[in-house]
């Protein structure tokens, strides 16, 4: 597929080789919509700097899935960064490096020795960071259906009261038409193209909600 040999190019390009990282974002002028955390600016870059698994893990679990693409002495090199950094953190991790980790964890491709490496590092971030009680459900923060989507996850045996309660939690926000609202929003920033967003992510939430559920045996 030329599209996805091209997007594999492209991300092989844009890795920094000095930090062993990719940017979160690219440099833009911040003129086109976009939500408040994605603004350019010195501060802001040098701060996202320092997530180098967000979105370098994820990405380099794309890379292991299409390795016929990628050369193996880069995709050994950029995995063995990843892992060294990961371990250099405390077990408290950010959010949404833990996704990306999680992603990478869960790659087929990816050698078990590697992946043995991430999931304990992974299972102690979760113990810290994991958001266990439902009212904590109501504001952004990692549930345990962000990290768990499937009963075959590594990380759900630890987890499974709180996965049960998650999945009732998420049947009883489902909307009147079916759908998952966003529990967060661009904060007044770009209120039309946030208006068209918020739907989008709609789509995004609702499928991926509902594919969980199928998961777990919750659809009826």
């Amino acid at each position: 597929n030329s599209l996805v040999q091209k997007a594999v190019e492209y991300l092989l390009n844009l890795y920094d080789s000095e930090h062993h990282s990719w940017p979160i974002i690219p440099l833009h002028d911040n003129t086109a919509p976009h939500a408040p955390w994605w603004t350019c600016d010195p501060a802001r870059m040098a701060r996202w700097n320092g997530q180098k698994a967000n979105p370098g893990a994820q990405i380099i679990a794309h890379l292991h899935h299409y390795h016929s693409l990628t050369p193996s002495d880069f995709l050994m090199e950029c995995t063995e960064a990843m892992l060294f950094h990961l371990e250099s953190l405390p077990d408290a991790m950010e959010m949404h490096e833990i996704g990306c980790c999680v992603f990478l964890a869960e790659t087929k491709s990816l050698p078990d020795h590697m992946r043995t490496r991430i999931v304990g590092k992974i299972q102690r971030a979760i113990d810290c960071t994991l958001a266990r009680e439902r009212p904590q459900w109501e504001s952004y923060g990692l549930k345990p259906l962000s990290v768990v989507t499937s009963p075959d996850s590594p990380f759900a045996p630890g987890i499974s009261a709180e996965i049960e309660r998650n999945l009732d939690y998420e049947i009883e926000r489902q909307d009147a038409n079916g759908s998952w609202a966003p529990n967060w929003s661009w904060g007044g920033a770009f209120p039309e193209a946030w208006n068209d967003a918020a739907q989008e992510w709609r789509g995004v939430l609702t499928l991926q909600t509902l594919r969980t559920l199928r998961n777990f045996g919750r659809l009826v």
